[in-house]
């Protein structure tokens, strides 16, 4: 684990209220999409896809924000229907680099939220996984960067 602030980048994103139980048939179609409208518009990504999780818990069935986010150079002048642009605000977390697939995070979220609780780490209602390499869910090549945010 590593604290850590990361600074401030350009988004495009598409965002939608969904649950942990429901997400995984919305996110295959969206990130395509949202690759195809950059495209369109000439965007290149400057970075890796980033998930952000704005008000969720283990409850698979609790709904929370979801903006899936593709970093991006400049905010263009041209809005995109379905989508926003935003710069992010510096971003305080404790960083978590996980190998192989996707089925694991949820092990790996148990043992990092642990480890906060026991050394009373206060966190935020936000976190953001960095999906530095991506070959499927059940790839064990797979390197995903969790990112909590915590208070400082």
């Amino acid at each position: 684990m590593e604290k850590k602030t990361v600074p401030s980048k350009n988004f495009m994103i598409f965002s939608a209220t969904t649950t942990l139980h429901t997400m995984n048939e919305m996110v295959e179609k969206e990130v395509n999409k949202l690759y195809a409208k950059a495209g369109e518009l000439q965007l290149q990504p400057t970075g890796p896809l980033e998930f952000i999780y704005t008000g969720a818990t283990k409850d698979m069935d609790k709904e929370f924000l979801l903006e899936i986010a593709m970093p991006i150079e400049e905010v263009p002048a041209l809005l995109a229907e379905g989508y926003q642009f935003k710069k992010s605000e510096p971003f305080p977390c404790i960083s978590v680099t996980h190998h192989g697939a996707i089925s694991e995070l949820a092990s790996v979220y148990d043992k990092i939220f642990t480890d906060l609780w026991n050394n009373s780490v206060k966190t935020g209602d936000q976190i953001r996984e960095v999906y530095a390499t991506w070959y499927g869910m059940d790839s064990t090549q797979n390197i995903t960067e969790i990112q909590i945010g915590i208070h400082e």
